[in-house]
């Protein structure tokens, strides 16, 4: 069963969620399908900086990807599902 959750609530779920693997499919700039498994609020690695990308501003966001083990940006525009406390949850406008 899916529950449904409207994209202005997406950054309230992903801050609750913060240290928690959560999966995210989004479309990508080259119009694919993406998964991506991981969790915000990783500073390892960092080496102190502050993130460019991931500000109230814009609509990118930065997630650690355990599987490719590195940061990677996505757009919230773009977010089709979001899997977090094994409750999935399909995006609305």
């Amino acid at each position: 069963m899916q529950n449904i959750i409207k994209r202005n609530k997406l950054l309230d779920l992903f801050y609750n969620q913060r240290g928690r693997f959560m999966t995210i499919k989004f479309v990508k700039k080259d119009g694919t399908v993406r998964r991506m498994n991981g969790r915000f609020g990783v500073v390892k690695g960092t080496k102190g900086r502050y993130n460019l990308v991931d500000r109230y501003d814009t609509s990118y966001k930065t997630m650690f990807d355990v599987q490719k083990y590195g940061f990677r940006n996505f757009n919230i525009d773009t977010v089709m599902t979001v899997k977090a406390s094994h409750k999935v949850y399909k995006v609305i406008d």
